[in-house]
């Protein structure tokens, strides 16, 4: 067995930051947050497209079978996938930013419950929607913020509900 960064790896490991880099996970327990944590994003994501989709789907539809020369297959692919596109970017950011911290701080507190999560992602959905409209100059706040504030519920349930399964498996 040789050392690197004061973790044992096996001689016939090829890159050994890599196996430090697991080891560390491990021992700060990432890996009982990952699949909660797709999970969570994975319905975040979903929860903010869909309804977008409803719109966007046949109008990506009818621009696949389109005839016009400048138009692409891959347009209509683009724009039945835009919400989407949009949608998982801005999911990520505030679970990482704002719902992360936010679990460490109700953990802390002692006030873990579906519904304190469900309330904190209402709240960051509207707040971080708000801002990326605020910031890109945009028209429909009320529609838009109340997709944001679905969204950020959603993802909020959904690590709820996986993390207390996941701490129950232990």
């Amino acid at each position: 067995m040789r050392r690197a960064c004061g973790v044992q790896y096996a001689p016939n490991v090829r890159f050994p930051p890599i196996a430090a880099i697991s080891a560390a996970c491990n021992r700060w327990g990432v890996r009982n947050y990952l699949r909660p944590f797709a999970k969570a994003v994975i319905v975040g994501t979903l929860a903010g497209a869909l309804p977008a989709v409803c719109f966007t789907m046949p109008l990506g539809i009818a621009l696949y079978f389109d005839d016009v020369p400048p138009v692409h297959w891959w347009s209509g692919l683009y724009v039945a996938s835009l919400p989407f596109l949009i949608s998982f970017p801005l999911v990520v950011a505030g679970a990482m930013l704002i719902g992360l911290p936010a679990d460490i701080l109700l953990r802390r507190c002692g006030l873990e419950s579906s519904v304190a999560y469900v309330l904190t992602g209402v709240i960051a959905g509207v707040a971080l929607t708000s801002a990326v409209l605020f910031v890109i100059a945009a028209g429909p706040w009320v529609w838009m913020c109340s997709l944001g504030g679905f969204s950020g519920a959603m993802t909020a349930w959904a690590w709820s509900r996986s993390i207390k399964e996941s701490r129950r498996a232990k």
